[in-house]
């Protein structure tokens, strides 16, 4: 083989490389790796009327405890970047998947999960918002989930049933079970006197 050839040839595996360990590195949920939430890329009208495209990434930092969006052009040029402590997303495909994990591992939840009579399910991912000082105040990433067994219908053209078997909390900045037996209704978003406020203020 051409040294050129043998040269571009190792150049292109170590790029190969580099790429694969970059994203295995993006889709690891731990408590000190950064992750990526999103990632798209969309075409926009500018003002002068031209289509420009635009990529934008949305990442989570556990350590800092911050949210951070970038917008890039086409050329990779960095256009703006924005940094929050809170944020109402769901999980990416890897946080729902360390999920699945952590609740099916855990000592307590395995044992209801495995004395149900009928399928369990694992639904939910909506984020647990609360103040300052909190374990889910700002800068966490709490979400909340519903774990519960699914009943046949008794009788033909009956609708199953669902019977609740426990509502959890993961925090995800730390990667554990927060809570094990959440009453959403009690200590759920609007727990939080901010956003109890916004409410009243829209009249909800």
């Amino acid at each position: 083989m051409p040294i050129t050839t043998a040269y571009s040839f190792a150049l292109c595996t170590l790029i190969a490389l580099a790429a694969t360990a970059s994203a295995q590195e993006t889709a690891r949920v731990d408590a000190r790796t950064q992750r990526v939430l999103g990632d798209r890329t969309e075409q926009i009208k500018t003002n002068d009327g031209a289509i420009a495209q635009r990529r934008s990434t949305l990442v989570y930092d556990p350590v800092a405890g911050e949210y951070v969006k970038t917008v890039y052009n086409a050329s990779g040029q960095m256009l703006n970047r924005t940094v929050r402590r809170n944020l109402m997303i769901g999980p990416s495909p890897a946080e729902a998947s360390r999920v699945e994990r952590l609740i099916h591992t855990d000592p307590e939840l395995a044992v209801l999960i495995a004395s149900a009579e009928h399928p369990v399910t694992v639904s939910g991912g909506f984020p647990l918002v609360r103040e300052e000082g909190h374990a889910c105040g700002p800068g966490s990433r709490c979400l909340m989930y519903d774990i519960f067994e699914v009943t046949p219908s008794e009788s033909k053209g009956d609708r199953p049933s669902a019977r609740r078997i426990r509502f959890v909390v993961v925090d995800l900045r730390s990667v554990r079970l927060f809570a094990r037996d959440f009453d959403p209704a009690v200590d759920g978003n609007f727990a939080n006197p901010a956003i109890r406020e916004r409410s009243r203020a829209r009249g909800y």
